[in-house]
């Protein structure tokens, strides 16, 4: 009975005032290229009790440092944000499920979101470059300045003008059809403790509210029954944003044509035909009306089209055509892109020097240094020869991130090069490891048990809450918890690693 992974404390923890977190801050950053650099502004700011973004590893190209600092200047928090000024425009073979077009796009501006701690002793937040762009600095030079800085007032400012803004918004939203709406299709727990998913409808009309109703939970489940997500269900919520729009469908300017829909989706995006590039400014405003930043980490635009699409940025959101029959399989390679932060593993496109960030691809060839080595059997070959092996053996396969040569990914084939097949041990250990940034099982503040009163068993939580494994053991029961000042949670039914199903009482007793 090792292994055990407890999946989650009830709702009945969020009615504890105890388990209140602290003041945290949701900032909307639009950004423009302009003359002299990149400029930024605060578009949408929320502050409340819900969960910060967990901090992002492994970001490819360019990015921005976003921190935050006290009264005398000192950081005191810092992570690392996407810049999407670059794009990754690709389409694949609706037969095959391979690549047959790729480009990199460069854009005039993007948004971005993030949720930050905001205690009382932050004074100032500021945008800076990459410590990627400092460490290319010339030795001796200074250091540049902040690409953008927000005081406290003007953050609290801005915070004002968000709920003005909001309205405006959901007022341009009923003009091109609807007001968003959301609802419920997977609620596997509270949304500060669960990586959250949200399937927003693009292109459905108001008379089309009952097939994208139909789509997002076919969607849904065809996601969740992906071997990874399946195994991590527990972690996962999915919910649904309702917009309606005022045509049916997305621009598909190759054959003239040009609807009018909530976000603007349009096929042929930088030059590529089943690439699907829309307003992600608007997609941030609509999801942002009806759920907490902590309830979208992730969003999935499914377009209403048959034909065959898609396309991700990075840390903001996946598009995915509802009909073509490989939407599922699309859907879940453009998250690997935009919430896993995987490179793509074919060879086609404009291949980049120097090595990549993302944990799948390498320029490093050494089996001992490699990203993946510790999963390189003694037997398998590097370099590893192609069609020689079964697909999913993890080596060292040439060709990835759009090169042909000097660059190397874990398998032969996998989800990152064509669509249909498996993530493979690699990808999958990465995906695993994002979702349990999100899925926290227990409050750092709270010591936790958990008792299997069936078969009159217990086990005590690890203190760090990080992989909450554990063996079960005859340590106590509940009623000597409770006479001991624990607090039952509730009971919810748990599959432990030894295949038995049984229902699980857990107790919380707060950190002296």
């Amino acid at each position: 009975m090792n292994g055990f992974k407890l999946a989650g404390l009830t709702a009945a923890m969020l009615l504890t005032s105890q388990l209140a977190l602290a003041d945290n801050l949701s900032l909307r950053l639009n950004y423009a290229q302009g003359k002299t650099g990149v400029a930024f502004q605060a578009t949408h700011v929320e502050t409340g009790n819900f969960a910060i973004t967990p901090k992002r590893e492994h970001i490819a190209g360019p990015s921005w440092r976003l921190v935050s600092r006290n009264s005398k200047g000192v950081i005191v928090y810092e992570t690392e944000i996407a810049n999407n000024l670059t794009f990754q425009a690709e389409g694949f073979d609706p037969k095959t499920g391979q690549i047959a077009a790729a480009r990199t796009v460069q854009l005039n501006a993007g948004v971005l979101e993030v949720s930050i701690p905001y205690g009382t002793d932050v004074a100032s937040i500021e945008v800076l470059p990459s410590n990627k762009d400092l460490a290319a600095l010339a030795k001796g030079a200074s250091a540049p300045a902040a690409l953008a800085k927000f005081d406290r007032n003007a953050i609290n400012g801005a915070k004002l003008k968000t709920k003005a803004e909001r309205l405006n918004m959901l007022a341009a939203t009923a003009a091109a059809g609807g007001t968003p709406t959301v609802a419920t299709i997977v609620d596997s727990g509270p949304p500060a403790q669960r990586m959250d998913i949200v399937l927003l409808a693009e292109g459905y009309t108001a008379a089309e509210m009952g097939k994208w109703q139909m789509d997002a939970n076919r969607i849904a489940t065809g996601m969740l029954n992906d071997p990874v997500f399946n195994n991590a269900r527990a972690g996962i919520s999915i919910r649904r944003v309702d917009v309606a729009s005022v045509e049916s469908g997305a621009d598909e300017p190759d054959k003239g044509i040009y609807r009018s829909t909530a976000f603007d989706a349009t096929y042929n995006c930088g030059g590529v035909e089943r690439s699907i590039c829309l307003d992600d400014s608007k997609v941030l405003g609509a999801v942002s009306s009806v759920l907490a930043p902590d309830a979208r980490d992730f969003i999935v635009i499914v377009v209403n089209s048959a034909r065959f699409g898609g396309a991700a940025t990075m840390g903001v959101s996946a598009r995915v055509a509802s009909d073509s029959g490989s939407e599922i399989d699309m859907a879940l390679h453009e998250m690997g892109h935009s919430a896993f932060l995987l490179a793509d593993e074919y060879d086609l496109g404009n291949c980049a020097a120097g090595e990549p960030a993302e944990p799948d691809v390498t320029r490093n060839l050494s089996r001992t240094q490699a990203k993946w080595g510790s999963k390189i059997a003694g037997s398998t070959p590097v370099p590893t020869p192609i069609n020689a092996l079964p697909n999913g053996t993890v080596g060292m396969f040439v060709g990835g991130k759009y090169c042909t040569t000097g660059i190397y990914r874990p398998t032969e084939n996998s989800k990152m090069r064509t669509l249909g097949l498996p993530w493979h041990a690699v990808n999958e250990a990465v995906l695993n490891s994002v979702i349990n940034k999100y899925y926290t099982a227990c409050p750092s503040q709270f010591y936790t048990r958990a008792i299997d009163p069936t078969y009159g068993d217990s086990c005590r939580l690890n203190d760090t809450h990080d992989g909450t494994s554990c063996a079960f053991q005859p340590w106590d029961t509940a009623s000597n918890l409770q006479a001991a000042g624990w607090t039952i949670l509730g009971n919810t039914c748990k599959t432990f690693a030894g295949g038995r199903l049984t229902t699980v009482s857990l107790f919380v007793k707060p950190r002296p």
